[in-house]
Parts: C-alpha cells; structure tokens; sequence
C-alpha cells in the first residue's frame, strides 16, 4: 500500500496482481509506504482512509487518485495454488504443494480466508463502496500501468518481474473443471474484472457498481441455508437484499441528509440491491443540485 502526498495518489494491493512490482516502480514517489504484509500491505481503501485519517485532514481524500489491481479469478485462484507450494512453505499451514486443486478449493480456501477474500475488497471503502479510480487488468498489466503513469504525470516504467508463482506441475485435476464454480463463488471479482477494469471509473460507475463483497464461505452458507443447489445459484439468484441502514447511509452519503421518514425507507428498500439505490437517488433533481456533474 502507498500514498503519495506530493503526487496524491493511493495504490491498494493486492495478493498475486503484481503489487509487489509497481510499488518498487512508484516507492521514490511516496511519502507512506507499506510493503510487507505485517505492516498493512494489503489493507483496502477504507482501512487506509481510517489509519491515515490525518493525512485526509491535511489533504482532502477526494483529491487523491486510487488505484488497484485485479485479477481473473481462476487464474488469481491458480497463482495463489501455485505460490504456496513453494519450499519457503514446506511443513506451514499455508503449504499447498501436497494438495490436489480440488483440496486447495476446499480445504485451504476456507483455512486460509485471509488470503482468499475476494480480491474487490481491497478496492472497498468503509461503506463497502468501489473507492478507486482505476482499476489495473493484471492481463494487461503493461497497458494500463502506463495509463496510470499518465493519468499521475509520472514517467512510465519497465516493471521488474517479482515474486512469481512457482512453475510446479498441476495436482489432480486441472482447474478449467472448476472455472464455473470459481466465477460463481468470485461472482463480484469477475463483474469488477470484466467490466469495470482497464479503464478510469467516472464517479457514477464506482457509485452504481454493484458490490457483494460476501467471501466463498458466506456464499456457501446462504446456499446451504436457503437451500440453494449450488453457489452459482446463490450468486446469480439471491443478492443481498437492502437494510433500513443501507438506504439511510445512502441518503446522508449522496444528498447529505437523512431520509424523510420510514415510508420513504420503506420505498427505497424496495428496490432490492445497492446498485438500483444509488441509480434511483442519483437520478433525482435533488441529487443533480448537491452534486452536479463535473465539467
């Protein structure tokens, strides 16, 4: 994770997406620099937003550009199999050099969460909002770190290649079996990835995105629990329905103020998800006079 106070800018990383490589690129930039995992390196937006509090008091948080990087999610998954299997992991909990992919899904998945939560947490304020202005395609990692550099009025870089996954043979069966049920139980990452990545993000894209942030565990269990036959089917079928806080907190972030009444509330949690929230109360006059668009 680094801020740049002189450039104003935010890089959130995460796990396998070459995080370690872009912060050796953008490090001389930077006036806070967190790079080692027990140090908050992979913290998220809003985790930042709430350790360096006093920093967004010196310099208004809207001013700076936020950026991460993502992943497809069954090649993330893949890389995250790959790396741990590893001699600096041998005898760990985090060993996966004697696991199938099947067991790695199963069992180190829901062992290891830390490593596993998806990966557009990271990009999440603390309202679990999309906080970044730019998402990195790890694909494209060359293209749209040079747009980044861009967009930041900084040279571009050759990015050095570090931390690579280890190149060892494929336990078991090979993980394009389980491509469905990696993109139902990572259903945000692979939305975020194929649709909101590669890109600088207008304000009203990172409003109405429709962010479950839910882990595989809790998908899982809303399966279970509601008797769902599969994941897939708990992803596609069951979005998490709105709270009478979803739509308060919603009103005070985009219009400034607290909702009429509980019929209003009421009205508003009627309509389902958090995307179709933020569409309804952007699209009123009210809204257009707070905020209006940006020329």
């Amino acid at each position: 994770m680094l801020i740049s106070l002189s450039k104003k800018f935010i890089f959130v990383a995460n796990m396998k997406t070459a995080s370690t490589s872009i912060e050796k690129c953008l490090r001389p930039y930077c006036e806070i620099c967190m790079d080692r995992s027990e140090w908050g390196k992979h913290i998220s937006v809003g985790h930042a937003e709430l350790r360096f509090a006093r920093v967004f008091e010196w310099i208004p948080r809207f001013e700076f550009f936020a950026f991460g990087a993502i992943r497809e999610p069954v090649d993330w998954l893949v890389s995250l199999y790959q790396s741990h299997r590893g001699s600096q992991f041998r005898g760990t909990p985090l060993d996966t050099s004697d696991m199938s992919f099947e067991q790695f899904l199963d069992l180190w998945v829901a062992a290891n969460p830390d490593q596993t939560i998806p990966q557009v947490t990271t990009l999440l304020d603390t309202r679990h909002e999309l906080a970044v202005d730019f998402i990195i395609r790890h694909e494209k990692l060359v293209e749209d770190f040079a747009a980044v550099c861009a967009l930041l009025d900084i040279p571009r870089f050759d990015l050095p290649h570090e931390n690579p996954s280890v190149a060892l043979p494929m336990a078991g069966v090979g993980p394009q079996h389980y491509a469905d049920r990696i993109r139902a139980e990572y259903a945000c990452d692979f939305q975020i990835w194929s649709s909101l990545s590669g890109r600088r993000l207008t304000r009203e894209e990172r409003l109405s995105a429709d962010v479950d942030w839910r882990t595989p565990r809790a998908l899982r269990a809303a399966a279970t629990e509601h008797k769902w036959s599969t994941p897939v089917e708990a992803a596609i079928t069951r979005p998490r329905s709105l709270t009478r806080d979803d739509v308060i907190w919603a009103f005070r972030y985009l219009l400034g103020r607290d909702p009429e009444g509980e019929d209003v509330i009421d009205e508003h949690r009627a309509l389902g998800t958090q995307a179709a929230l933020r569409i309804q109360i952007m699209a009123s006059e009210e809204f257009k006079t707070v905020c209006p668009p940006q020329r």
